[in-house]
């Protein structure tokens, strides 16, 4: 996006080539989803992102800030972390916990992708849609 150049810049400041890839536009997301140990959202501002959907219904653990609809998808300490916008040092200790804890990344990961089964399936929403639509219609 925009701010493209500005993230290359910094990743070439801090040294971090060896660590961090700027993949671009990809055809290919369920193939890098399994790669991945987690997902990581540290937005500012969010609406409902399909990103931790999807992240969450291949299994993967989240840690995100808690902005927007994100409280509505992830369940803090359940399906993963969710901490302040801005809080570095909670994302880095979410993200630690989670690298130490194979065990607690494949709990977080089944619980989430439970979660969106149940209540983020086409299904579901359109119930969910339907049933606000009568609500509004008997008004």
């Amino acid at each position: 996006g925009p701010e493209s150049n500005n993230i290359k810049a910094e990743i070439n400041n801090l040294d971090l080539q060896a660590s961090v890839s700027m993949l671009g536009l990809r055809d290919d997301i369920p193939d890098l989803l399994n790669a991945a140990d987690a997902c990581l959202l540290t937005s500012r501002s969010e609406g409902i992102p399909l990103t931790l959907a999807e992240a969450m219904a291949t299994q993967l653990p989240v840690v995100a800030t808690k902005v927007g609809g994100v409280p509505e998808i992830v369940n803090d300490g359940e399906t993963g972390f969710l901490c302040e916008a801005g809080d570095t040092k909670s994302l880095a200790a979410s993200i630690t916990e989670l690298y130490n804890s194979p065990e607690q990344r494949a709990a977080f990961g089944q619980a989430g992708r439970r979660r969106i089964i149940e209540h983020f399936n086409a299904d579901e929403m359109h119930k969910q849609y339907q049933s606000k639509y009568l609500q509004m219609a008997t008004r």
